[in-house]
């Protein structure tokens, strides 16, 4: 059998165990002893934290550029389509990105713990995509609720915030289509 060169490379040194300390999601040191024989996983552990850091940023940001009314203004067209012709984003990038600045305009905590890097950013669309359609009336509820699960779940599993989030919408969600029927159907 031979060996594939690229990943051979990758494969960690069976020498002593070292460990490697990398700044966590929330910028508290976590150890890691694999990364110290496969420094790639570092390098793509700290890009994937790169980007959340950035999309929270561009959220943010969008979020500004809306309460300031300023893009159309000084580029003559809207901030959807400034992000579709020079930043270059597909619809559906888009409408994650104004969608996401909406929800988190909603919950600041949302926004807060994203921009802390408490929340990565697939963690947030999962949230976003669950509570959207949620009534505002709920929002203050809401985003006690959120800033709750995420201090609980920083450290388990990405996907659990959003399992949980599911509960939240049970709980707190819009009607199923007709429960407000007037004649009392459902």
């Amino acid at each position: 059998m031979t060996s594939n060169p690229a990943t051979t490379t990758l494969l960690p040194d069976p020498g002593p165990a070292e460990v490697v300390t990398v700044a966590g999601w929330d910028d508290a040191s976590v150890e890691f002893p694999v990364l110290a024989g496969v420094p790639e996983l570092g390098a793509m552990l700290e890009s994937l934290r790169q980007v959340d850091r950035l999309i929270a940023s561009a959220i943010d940001s969008i979020i500004r550029l809306q309460d300031a009314e300023v893009a159309e203004t000084a580029t003559g067209v809207p901030l959807e389509q400034w992000l579709l012709l020079v930043a270059r984003r597909t619809a559906t990038d888009r409408r994650m990105l104004l969608t996401c600045a909406e929800v988190c305009r909603r919950l600041p905590g949302l926004l807060e713990a994203f921009v802390q890097g408490k929340v990565s950013w697939s963690q947030v669309r999962t949230l976003v995509l669950q509570v959207m359609r949620l009534p505002r009336a709920t929002d203050e509820q809401l985003d006690a609720a959120l800033a709750e699960l995420i201090v609980r779940n920083q450290a388990a599993d990405p996907d659990r915030l959003g399992h949980l989030a599911r509960f939240i919408d049970r709980d707190h969600g819009v009607p199923a289509r007709g429960d407000n029927d007037p004649d009392g159907g459902g």
